[in-house]
């Protein structure tokens, strides 16, 4: 027997606390193992060690608010119950029992209220999990409770149609916390918000109503066309549920992933999503967000989103009921040939025929063929989607780089334009010397050495002017912007400050888009593959209709004359010319092509933060040097024109030394700006993305 130690408790209720308070804010899904380490000041082991896995500790979590809740609802029908005795509780008691204790939950603090609206949309999204399997017999005993209380208020309810109400009544409340502010502001209340008695007592009011209803009776036979447009909606609602996202099929790859990186040991933490702020540039970071907002490539990579999420709603409605709505007016004339009557001729006769018939067709998917292809759709949407999220961090990316090319393309324009100045000078004092006489001995060469350095650096000044129209024209295009070229170069090459801290390896496999996008797609070839294996079974198809069908127009909607019919449809491939098998092949080389990309995918984003962790220290040795090179160029510089003005050197000695001043200081920069560009691509390979900051509303 193992006992805990009061610190082991401290630390799962600190767990606990923090994860309740980023899953209030991110949701549950957003959340990663890394953010809950990071906010609980504890390591994965503790969290493994206390729960196990991500989804045990939402399970606590969403436990934490479920028995709690409805032990207070028992409570209070307990309380209502044993007032009314030996009667049955009323109807408006057991429902405020009901309901009271979710509405206080949520009214109790702002983090309560965001963590049962993100439990919400986590069973709305994930039907597999509305409830943990922890909770799911408390949860049971709870709804049977109210259902048999509901039944004593109203005995003319059946156990299934008691249970209907109270989930009735459960959505009646959610809406109601959802969007209580819309109903305020359409009673004019928004000055003075109700109260949360106000609001328990309004929907009281309104749900009692509901289940103190009378029961429902059995439609009659005029009304054979209403039923069939519920099982109509039933079927739909039924056939929805079966569309499931395909799991992700990562753990397939094998591959062996290390357990920190090669080339660094900065395995604390991962890297933050504001990552262009760590270049302490608010120029450059305005200059991302107009990039996200007008950039072109990205406008393309939304509208193939949106067409990813119409494919996947086309998808998702094959294996659903269809109704067509069908008017036949029809006019004919029938012949009575051989029928001794009439005058001369053929006897005939002429009449009219209408019909009014709502038509539902379904196909049953008795062995998850539709489904299959429904998840397959689905998978290729979420790529589609990551693929857009490839394309902003590409987009930042690229517009820092180009931030940073343009301010190195300015720094070399001034550098170049000092060098010409400097040779200009050394050119007009060789020139002074040689009218003046003095060292007449190789002057005239001399001076013409200096004139053809000063032309050298005036070609140089135009190509670097050259260089940052270019650059500015790059940018410009970036943001969305005409090319002109006028763009403000006032960019600068800022300190590229500490080494980010690059996270583990596995957490790669989560944070990259690129990666997620080849996991979806890989997970959607398996889907097919299913989809196409699958189509050997029967096909079994339903169809009904109603309607009226009379000879009169006038008569059309008069159920006197309606009809109906209900029909089923089995089909079995027999024979299909090796079309299934070659489809099904098709399908597994698919399937085979997008694991290879995936793994190739992975491959290549190691091999890129291997790479620029590699050369974060090669490119800082190299500034290193170059600073010392440029130390060195300075002084040797100064000391040849000093001897040259004292006739003591030679002139090309002073050019020498100019032209690696020049050289060495340009290298430098160059070298500043492939440090920038490397931190940029560290983060790009981390999967590090970037989300414009929200602008303050007015």
């Amino acid at each position: 027997m193992t006992l805990s130690s009061p610190e082991d408790s401290s630390t799962r209720d600190r767990i606990l606390l923090k994860a309740e308070e980023l899953f209030a804010q991110k949701g549950f899904e957003s959340v990663s193992m890394r953010d809950l380490t990071q906010s609980a000041e504890v390591n994965l082991a503790a969290v493994n060690y206390h729960f196990g896995s991500k989804e045990a500790l939402i399970e606590e979590i969403v436990s934490r608010i479920v028995v709690p809740m409805n032990n207070e609802r028992l409570r209070l029908l307990d309380a209502a119950e044993a007032a009314a005795r030996p009667k049955a509780a009323p109807a408006s008691e057991v429902v405020d029992a009901f309901l009271r204790p979710v509405i206080q939950m949520v009214r109790q603090s702002p983090l309560s209220e965001q963590l049962f609206f993100k439990l919400m949309g986590r069973c709305l999204v994930d039907r597999t999990a509305l409830i943990p399997p922890g909770a799911m017999e408390h949860f049971q005993h709870m709804a049977m409770r109210f259902a048999k209380a509901l039944r004593g208020a109203n005995p003319a309810l059946s156990h299934a149609e008691a249970c209907w109400r109270l989930n009735f009544t459960a959505g009646s409340l959610i809406s109601t916390l959802a969007h209580a502010d819309m109903a305020m502001r359409f009673a004019g209340e928004t000055e003075n918000p109700p109260d949360t008695e106000t609001l328990i007592r309004r929907l009281v009011v309104h749900c009692t109503g509901g289940l103190t209803a009378p029961a429902a009776t059995k439609p009659k036979r005029k009304a054979a066309v209403k039923a069939l447009l519920l099982s109509v909606g039933a079927l739909f609602l039924l056939s929805a549920c079966g569309g499931l996202m395909p799991k992700s099929r990562l753990p397939e790859l094998d591959l062996g992933v290390p357990g920190t990186w090669a080339a660094g040991r900065e395995a604390k933490a991962g890297v933050d999503d504001q990552w262009v702020k760590r270049f302490h540039d608010a120029k450059l970071e305005s200059l991302v967000e107009e990039a996200l907002e007008n950039n072109r490539d990205l406008k393309a990579a939304a509208a193939r989103v949106e067409r990813a999420r119409g494919q996947t709603r086309l998808a998702g409605v094959s294996g659903n009921p269809t109704a067509d709505l069908e008017f036949t007016p029809r006019r004919a004339k029938q012949n009575f040939i051989g029928f001794p009557f009439g005058g001369g001729g053929v006897p005939s006769s002429m009449f009219n025929t209408f019909g009014l018939s709502l038509v539902v067709n379904w196909e049953l998917d008795l062995w998850g063929r539709i489904r299959a292809g429904k998840s397959a759709a689905y998978a290729q949407g979420e790529a589609a989607e990551a693929d857009a999220r490839a394309a902003r961090t590409s987009i930042a990316a690229s517009v820092a780089r180009a931030w940073f090319a343009l301010a190195e393309a300015q720094l070399q324009l001034q550098l170049a334009r000092e060098t010409q100045s400097a040779n200009e000078a050394t050119a007009k004092a060789v020139r002074e010397r040689f009218k003046a006489g003095d060292d007449q001995q190789g002057a005239a060469s001399q001076l013409r050495i200096a004139d053809s350095d000063v032309a050298n650096t005036r070609a140089a000044v135009a190509e670097r002017e050259q260089q940052l129209e270019a650059a500015k024209r790059q940018l410009e295009v970036l943001l969305g912007r005409y090319p002109s070229g006028k763009i403000a170069s006032n960019a600068r090459l800022p300190s590229p400050g500490g080494t980010p801290p690059a996270g583990l390896p596995s957490e790669l496999l989560q944070r990259r888009p690129d990666i997620l996008a080849a996991e979806r797609r890989f997970a959607a070839s398996g889907r097919s593959l299913s989809e196409a294996r699958r189509a050997v079974f029967p096909r079994l198809s339903l169809t009904g209709s109603g309607g009226t069908n009379t000879g009169e127009l006038s008569q059309l909607l008069n159920s006197d004359f309606g009809v109906w019919q209900i029909a089923a449809n089995a089909i079995q491939p027999v024979l299909a010319g090796g079309r299934i098998r070659a489809e099904a092949d098709i399908r597994r080389a698919d399937e085979k092509e997008a694991l290879a990309t995936l793994q190739q995918t992975v491959l290549d984003a190691f091999s890129e933060v291997e790479s620029a962790l590699a050369n974060e220290g090669h490119l800082a040795s190299r500034e290193q040097a170059l600073n010392e090179a440029v130390r060195l160029a300075q002084e040797a510089d100064q000391s040849a024109r000093a001897d040259y003005a004292q006739g003591l050197g030679d002139l090309l000695t002073v050019l020498t030394a100019q032209t690696r001043l020049l050289q060495t200081r340009a290298q430098r920069i160059t070298v500043q700006r492939l440090r920038l560009e490397n931190r940029v691509n560290l983060h790009l390979a981390l999967g590090g993305d970037y989300q414009p900051r929200p602008q303050p509303q007015p």
